[in-house]
């Protein structure tokens, strides 16, 4: 369920830095890497479950993803985009 939200956060991100001419390949890379988290995902969650209880991990996910919201809303967009001839 964590996983789209966290990939879009960070597709947002890659989208004000990447270079134009990098983006697909970049896009690529987190596309696997998000569905190698999503099919890890519940094994894990499982196991933090068990071993710190569903609150915590519950409340652990929930910071997590507000940090990562926040810092692709408020510190990307004062980052410089890099041009489109690949000088990042």
């Amino acid at each position: 369920m964590l996983t789209p939200l966290a990939t879009v956060a960070l597709q947002a991100r890659i989208i004000q830095v990447v270079p134009p001419a990098l983006q697909a390949r970049t896009g690529t890379v987190l596309a696997t890497a998000a569905g190698t988290g999503a099919a890890l995902a519940p094994a894990l969650a499982g196991l933090a479950a068990d071993r710190a209880g569903a609150a915590v991990t519950f409340t652990g996910c929930t910071l997590l993803l507000a940090v990562l919201a926040l810092y692709a809303t408020c510190a990307a967009p004062g980052l410089p985009r890099a041009d489109a001839e690949g000088d990042a």
